[in-house]
């Protein structure tokens, strides 16, 4: 079942959207994903009793957002292992100012991130989760 708690539609569709995201990964890296589609099945249950409206747009948004944030997150733990090895000072100043780039991006993304979910428990007329 799922792991929300005082979830609205939002939050369902940002979860699932990150699911998406793990069971392809998972499957690409021979990684049984059977609960994440176990998971996807019971929140998909949520999403499609919903009727249709411009909180569709904003849930393929918040998937794109989604997908952002975990290509950024894999591109700083590139930089963060090539500093561990990089003996070349210029070379590691590079990695650091890509890796705070990165950091920044990822701090962007996860606001828009946050404001997607707000808009769509707010088109639904879900209970209002606070901003993060």
């Amino acid at each position: 079942m799922s792991r929300l708690v005082n979830f609205g539609l939002g939050e369902v569709c940002d979860r699932v959207s990150i699911l998406g995201l793990k069971i392809y990964y998972g499957e690409a890296n021979s990684v049984d994903v059977s609960h994440f589609k176990h998971e996807r099945a019971a929140l998909m249950v949520k999403i499609l009793a919903r009727d249709g409206g411009r909180w569709i747009e904003w849930y393929t948004d918040l998937a794109v957002v989604n997908a952002a944030i975990w290509h950024a997150e894999d591109e700083i733990r590139e930089h963060a292992a090539a500093l561990l090895t990089e003996k070349d000072e210029t070379a590691a100043a590079e990695h650091h100012f890509h890796a705070g780039t990165l950091g920044m991006q990822i701090a962007k993304l996860n606001d828009k991130r946050a404001e997607l979910v707000f808009r769509i428990n707010e088109f639904v007329g879900e209970k209002q989760q606070e901003k993060v």
